[in-house]
């Protein structure tokens, strides 16, 4: 504010800026020094303050098992700065509300806008816990009367499994074990869940086919007249296959 003088007046700030009023202050002293247009100088100073900077304290819920959005974000606690505040994350619009759920597994970033339009950002990290994934490899074709081994590959590590489950469980010799030795005398699917500690399941299913091969040929008629056509009741096939022949 200027009192007496001559019009018109110029003004130097101590930050360079020319105008009656300076915008652009850092915290601290700041000069101006106005002459008016008989070259008469006046000099005035201020002394500026800054708000503290802002600081963020968050609290990070992970996901819950590999690929979900269920993380969360909190912020616990913000001091610095000129309250209220407010909260974006990842570049969403500022909101209210501290809380911000839904989120994968990765890097997020979180910031929060004073009262006077401040930002102060935070990178986070959500974290995921190992993808599960069982695999009891592919169908087989087996005889009857043969035996296959049915077996779970896992990602994990056995001691990170909570429960086994396997869906198909009259043909096996143990229901808890990782692998099965089964011996199916129909076509038969088989079936495992497996949970790990965090809660996560995942499943595969595998077929044995069944096969009943009848390597052998009994006529149902022959005609014995000496015509050199079909005159002996004859049984087609590997002698080693068969074990007893019944005549009635």
């Amino acid at each position: 504010i200027l009192f007496e003088g001559n019009t018109p007046y110029d003004y130097q700030w101590s930050n360079g800026e020319t105008e009656s009023t300076a915008s652009a202050l850092d915290a601290g002293w700041q000069y101006v020094t106005v002459m008016d247009a008989q070259n008469c100088i006046s000099m005035d100073s201020v002394f500026l303050t800054e708000p503290d900077a802002i600081e963020i304290s968050l609290l990070v819920s992970d996901v819950s098992c590999f690929g979900e959005d269920d993380g969360i974000v909190r912020i616990d606690s913000v001091w610095g700065g000129i309250g209220p505040y407010l909260y974006s994350i990842n570049e969403s619009p500022f909101q209210i509300g501290n809380f911000f759920p839904n989120l994968t597994s990765g890097l997020h970033l979180l910031t929060v806008q004073d009262l006077g339009g401040c930002e102060s950002s935070e990178a986070l990290f959500v974290n995921s816990p190992d993808e599960l994934i069982v695999d009891l490899g592919d169908d087989v074709i087996i005889n009857l009367g043969d035996s296959v081994e049915v077996g779970a590959i896992l990602s994990i590590p056995d001691s990170m499994v909570m429960d086994i489950t396997w869906i198909t469980a009259d043909t096996l010799n143990c229901d808890t074990c990782f692998q099965n030795f089964v011996q199916p005398i129909y076509t038969t699917s088989y079936s495992i869940a497996i949970e790990n500690m965090s809660g996560c399941v995942d499943e595969d299913v595998m077929t044995v086919f069944v096969e009943k091969p009848r390597p052998i040929f009994i006529p149902t008629a022959f005609s014995p007249n000496g015509d050199g056509s079909n005159d002996i009741f004859y049984i087609n096939a590997d002698a080693s296959a068969i074990k007893e022949i019944k005549q009635f």
